[in-house]
């Protein structure tokens, strides 16, 4: 029964590969690797709307619903037995022994903020918008994230 909590996590996090794929789509770059007189297009921002609505997409994974787990598989958790290693991918723990539903949480929002901060898209963000005001802007991107988290409706538990 242990080792339920190392089954969970790549279960858990099954969505983080999409999810990366999805972000790709904010402040993304369609281009070819092209040879001169292929034929082949410029490269072209993604289509404003797209990135809004991919926006929107990798937000749901913030959402409190999609982050509990059901009550009925928290019962079945039992704590790890002492001297017996998780696995290296393992959630952390803020309550000791007992499983924390929280840990697991945070482990997949740091998986979906990094993608939506990462550096690289920030400055693209800023870059895009100002070349092209249809883009999204940085602040948007900050706007939606809060109204998502901080200013999303109470539900119960969370």
């Amino acid at each position: 029964m242990g080792q339920l909590q190392d089954t969970l996590v790549p279960l858990y996090l099954f969505h983080r590969h999409q999810t990366a794929a999805c972000a790709k789509e904010i402040a993304g770059l369609d281009y070819r690797y092209v040879l001169r007189g292929d034929g082949q297009a410029s490269p072209r921002f993604v289509d404003p709307v797209q990135q809004r609505k991919a926006i929107k997409a990798v937000l749901k994974t913030l959402s409190p619903d999609n982050l509990a787990l059901p009550e009925s598989l928290l019962q079945v958790l039992p704590p790890r037995p002492p001297g017996y290693g998780g696995a290296k991918d393992a959630f952390a723990s803020h309550v000791g022994v007992a499983f924390d539903p929280g840990a697991a949480a945070e482990a997949a929002s740091e998986i979906t903020l990094a993608l939506l901060f990462d550096p690289q898209r920030a400055s693209r963000l800023v870059e895009y918008h100002a070349r092209d005001a249809s883009n999204p802007r940085l602040q948007e991107l900050i706007e939606e994230v809060i109204d998502a988290t901080w200013k999303a409706p109470c539900t119960s538990g969370w």
